[in-house]
């Protein structure tokens, strides 16, 4: 593929936010391509530690660390499995996978190594045994600095590593843990970072936000100075003005990054809040409490990251805003800059939608992997059952009725809803299990390898041994199938400026076969659309002016994440039509459209 040879990976070291406003030579300074990393297309993540080192996770459960961002040292490969989140401490990192297994990398020197046997770990990825041994599901990972925290689908908190700061959230101090011990229940989430004494988490039971660890920097906002070994509830000014039902719980809370000596805290609306130490924290002055900041008040954020001492967020608009300093020069060496200033992009940046990760005094820019948004749509689609329009019932427990969407089941599994339903309750089947399932068919997730593979072998299906099965290809074998498609969209071809619509006959309009549960899926424009036509209606008119060539492009899109143009395509009139199609479709956040399209344009 053309664009695996283009530099989707960029880092930055040396910071001085005062030069990054403006396009620099300076070799210290500059925003570089990671160019060693190849086929940067199929990244997925990357996390940096505290050495200035990365962790690259890319496709389905490949890893590589790189030391500084530029010098590759190992590749490795986590096989029958699917990772599910990587994450970075002081001196090792984290991976967690779909199936709820935990598994680590790094210096055997560390206290954060949850092993017993603590021999060097750099030239392999070990498994954690401690949580199979004791039956224990693990749905959540994060690290702190020389803590790891590991959050079960029980609700169950884990933690291993330094305590000397009440940092493990049981009441002590000074009882360092090498091996994963329980110290809370009813846990939802937990965040903490790769510098940090101490962490955050919600509250399963009443949906708080508590903190519990150092906080001599006032950056757990809990009104004091004083550190904590058990939890507090958090403290956020002026939460009224910055929710829409003027309440505030877990659901408003989209990420917390913790750092030395300042936190921040983004919502799901895109408000930015900070606390903490007055030369990090974004607001210039101390502040004791989560306090919005105001130089980002009238922008949404979409992603924050930072370092030991500094800071940036991701606007929706795809700008990137910086503040603090790297802490490994002398003072003489950098300007810090105590409040967000915008941060110039290299030109290849600025047309994709980027990430940020960062590592002590390096920050890392990248461009997800195209299939993020595409997953991700149907994983919305599966958990809000919207759409369903057939079921499987299951005799467990005097039936069991799952909602399902009949077009992904049968094309996912090649077998018909009937077949399918008769085989789970032959084998006596649960929910549980069957949810196993599902969540591959619509996502590719696997939360549990032994009974998804127990599934496979009732349906007689083998997802596992076929390297051609995927989610991407399934969708374009369906995009193919021309007899399966149940609507069309109607563009309009004749120039009576005032009537935009058409009724489908052949001499004022051209039409695109569809599947409908496609444009649902992908597109929220369409689901508006739709929200106003009767269900019985099997046609819909296109309003956006767009030529049938660039809109038969634009569906192609929608079934394979990828824009294919055609000798008959004119890729000048594509590029110009499909430029504003995210905004105007209202397509994934993390849509990779606009990539593409500079691609073809590139190419062509």
């Amino acid at each position: 593929m053309e664009n695996q040879r283009e530099n989707l990976v960029y880092y930055c070291s040396s910071l001085n936010f005062n030069y990054l406003t403006a396009t620099t030579t300076n070799e210290s300074t500059s925003i570089k391509p990671f160019s060693k990393l190849e086929e940067q297309d199929k990244v997925q993540c990357i996390v940096g530690g505290s050495k200035n080192n990365c962790l690259v996770w890319k496709g389905r459960n490949s890893l590589e660390f790189y030391m500084c961002g530029v010098k590759e040292t190992h590749k490795h490969k986590i096989q029958n499995e699917t990772i599910k989140q990587i994450k970075s401490g002081s001196l090792t990192f984290l991976i967690l996978t779909e199936s709820g297994k935990v598994y680590c990398y790094g210096s055997g020197n560390s206290t954060e190594i949850p092993l017993k046997n603590k021999n060097s770990t750099w030239k392999a990825v070990n498994l954690v045994p401690f949580f199979q041994k004791n039956k224990i599901n693990v749905k959540q990972i994060e690290m702190g600095g020389w803590t790891n925290y590991y959050v079960s689908t029980e609700g169950d908190l884990y933690v291993n590593g330094w305590n000397s700061y009440g940092q493990i959230g049981n009441g002590t101090i000074n009882t360092h843990k090498n091996l994963p011990v329980l110290s809370l229940q009813g846990v939802e989430r937990v965040w903490s970072g790769v510098y940090a004494r101490s962490f955050f988490y919600t509250s399963t039971k009443d949906k708080k936000l508590y903190a519990c660890g150092a906080n001599d920097h006032w950056h757990l906002s809990i009104g004091t100075g004083t550190q904590t070994s058990t939890p507090v509830e958090v403290k956020i000014d002026n939460l009224k003005n910055n929710t829409e039902n003027n309440t505030f719980d877990s659901t408003s809370i989209k990420d917390i990054k913790v750092f030395d000596r300042h936190s921040l805290l983004l919502t799901t609306a895109g408000k930015l809040f900070s606390a903490g130490f007055l030369d990090y924290n974004g607001h210039g002055v101390k502040k004791s409490i989560f306090t919005e900041i105001q130089e980002l008040k009238d922008k949404t954020v979409r992603q924050i990251s930072g370092g030991k001492n500094f800071s940036l967020a991701i606007t929706q608009e795809n700008e990137l805003y910086g503040w603090g300093f790297g802490n490994f020069k002398p003072q003489s060496d950098y300007t810090e800059t105590k409040k967000p200033i915008k941060i110039e992009l290299p030109e290849q940046l600025k047309r994709i939608p980027i990430s940020a990760s960062c590592s002590t005094s390096t920050f890392f820019l990248y461009n997800k992997s195209p299939n993020n948004s595409l997953l991700q749509d149907f994983k919305n689609l599966y958990e809000s059952q919207n759409y369903c329009d057939s079921k499987i019932v299951l005799v467990e427990n005097n039936k069991v009725e799952i909602p399902v969407h009949k077009l992904i089941l049968e094309l996912r599994t090649g077998l018909e809803i009937k077949e399918i339903e008769k085989l789970l309750n032959q084998n006596f089947i649960t929910q549980s299990d069957f949810e196993c399932l599902l969540k591959w068919v619509y996502y590719e997730e696997v939360t549990n390898l032994d009974k998804f593979k127990n599934i496979l072998k009732i349906l007689n299906l083998n997802f596992l041994e076929d390297k051609q099965k995927s989610f991407k290809n399934d969708l374009f074998k369906l995009f193919n199938d021309e007899d399966s498609k149940n609507f069309r969209l109607l563009i309009k071809i004749d120039d009576d400026e005032d009537n935009d619509e058409c009724s489908g006959s052949d001499e004022e309009c051209d039409e695109i076969p569809v599947h409908k549960l496609i444009l649902l899926t992908r597109s929220g424009l369409f689901r508006e659309m739709f929200e106003n036509i009767s269900i019985e209606t099997n046609q819909v008119n296109d309003y956006s002016g767009k030529s049938i060539d660039s809109l038969e492009v634009f569906i192609k899109y929608l079934y394979t994440n990828n824009l294919e143009l055609t000798a008959d395509h004119d890729p000048e009139l594509i590029f110009e039509e499909l430029e504003d199609s995210v905004e105007y479709y209202q397509l994934n956040s993390n849509s990779n459209l606009k990539y593409e399209l500079e691609r073809i344009k590139r190419v062509n």
